[in-house]
């Protein structure tokens, strides 16, 4: 096999008919990687700077590959990444990682284009920041609620995530009256504000902590989306599994707030994720008669939950699944 056609073979890729790739992350500290290092992966057919007569982004995309950076390398087979990551830490690099990348659309949504109007308006405003305030910040990427001193919070102070709500003051407090339905506490508790958040619930009397509201102000969007949330097949795996004593109650409540951040995300984005959270489920044992690929935008599952809540949410499902076949 000639270099070109390994380096074909390697990285020579189409976005629009590949689903996904490898990815070697390398970093050298500011280090220059050995000659010798660059005539190894030359002769794998990754061209490091390539024809300088054409652009970047064409010659990333054309017959013989070319490095993004020095420290990224991107791969058809996980062979060939595997290779690499121990070529660059046999020549001295500080640290590489192998990641598995699947290509996303750049095209903007009118929710992104939203957002980047308003953080351009806020990074370009000149002048002296407004002094330091308390807010608290919630993240519908987490499910969680911080609370923070800034002029004007612009991402999840924990993630980095631009999908938050934010209010001026401290993270809510309130009793937990567990005599309640936890549906209805749920509600009370995490929109007493007006938006979603994730408070703090105590059993006991703590100075500050109130009743949840009974009826709080909610918006129509939010309002449709607990609607969903409330008939969803979430609800009766939660209730089977909390009347087997197999969650208890802060489980329940955590569950539904994963389900209304799941419920915010559109439906190509949860389409992907319900494939990976399968996945995941299938490869710890679970049964594939009582779940299926496809994404109701008008309903959630416990499977929908894993990428706010993670493995917690693939033991639960594998929980219920045990519980209805056992």
């Amino acid at each position: 096999m000639n270099n070109r056609s390994m380096g074909n073979q390697a990285i020579d890729y189409n976005p629009d008919e590949l689903t996904a790739v490898w990815m070697v992350v390398i970093e050298w500290d500011g280090d220059k990687p050995p000659t010798v290092y660059y005539n190894r992966i030359r002769k794998m057919g990754f061209t490091v700077r390539g024809d300088k007569s054409t652009s970047p982004l064409t010659r990333r995309a054309g017959f013989e590959g070319v490095v993004y950076q020095e420290g990224n390398l991107i791969c058809r087979a996980e062979s060939t990444a595997r290779f690499l990551s121990g070529l660059a830490s046999e020549y001295g690099a500080r640290a590489v990682s192998i990641i598995r990348a699947t290509f996303a659309s750049t095209t903007m949504s009118e929710s992104d284009a939203r957002t980047l109007e308003s953080m351009q308006a806020y990074f370009g405003a000149k002048g002296r920041r407004a002094n330091p305030v308390k807010w608290c910040v919630t993240c519908k990427d987490e499910g969680k609620s911080y609370t923070i001193e800034t002029d004007k919070p612009v991402v999840c102070p924990n993630c980095g995530s631009l999908e938050i709500n934010y209010r001026q003051g401290d993270k809510p407090a309130y009793m937990d009256q567990e005599t309640i339905n936890p549906r209805a506490v749920w509600i009370g508790s995490r929109f007493g504000n007006g938006l979603f958040e994730s408070p703090v619930l105590s059993n006991d009397p703590i100075d500050g902590y109130t009743n949840p509201p009974t009826n709080p102000t909610i918006n129509t969007g939010d309002q449709t989306r607990i609607d969903h949330l409330m008939h969803s097949t979430l609800i009766d795996q939660l209730n089977r599994l909390a009347d087997a004593k197999i969650i208890n109650r802060a489980g329940y409540l955590a569950a539904l707030d994963a389900g209304y951040c799941v419920l915010t995300k559109n439906n190509d984005t949860r389409a992907k994720s319900r494939i990976e959270s399968i996945a995941r489920f299938f490869a710890r044992g679970g049964d594939a008669n009582e779940l299926t690929l496809i994404t109701n935008p008008l309903d959630v599952d416990m499977i929908d939950l894993y990428p706010v809540m993670g493995e917690t949410a693939i033991e639960n499902t594998l929980r219920y699944d045990h519980l209805m076949n056992h």
